[in-house]
């Protein structure tokens, strides 16, 4: 039987924000909106495969915000697209091709590892 503490659970989500830190720090530096083909980005979605929905929606929002930051429309694909739209192909790009969306960055949770580290108390 697997019991979650809230100490796991607040390790995950310091796991989550110091990806989300390293990915906000590799993004792209250009501050153009240009892509390769040099043509302007309209809006950017951010659609993260994570079955928790809190911790989707966090992290949807934290590349959402640093993609906004460097100058992007970007939008989070939790508050624009229904399990039906992601049911089929078709019914996918049909959505995003009415939000305007021309460039889609998805993201797949692999795993998750904790670690326990113990350290003297007085440090």
């Amino acid at each position: 039987m697997k019991v979650k503490s809230s100490a796991s659970l607040f390790r995950f989500k310091s796991g989550i924000t110091a990806l989300l830190v390293l990915a906000s720090l590799c993004c792209h530096t250009v501050n153009s909106q240009d892509n390769a083909s040099g043509m302007k980005y309209r809006t950017i979605m951010v659609l993260a495969k994570i079955e928790q929905t809190e911790i989707k929606k966090q992290f949807e929002d934290a590349m959402v915000n640093a993609l906004k930051q460097k100058g992007y429309n970007a939008i989070p694909s939790y508050a624009n697209v229904t399990a039906e739209d992601l049911g089929s192909t078709e019914k996918f790009i049909a959505r995003i091709d009415t939000l305007k969306v021309d460039a889609l960055l998805a993201f797949t949770l692999l795993g998750v590892e904790t670690r326990v580290v113990n350290t003297p108390a007085d440090l």
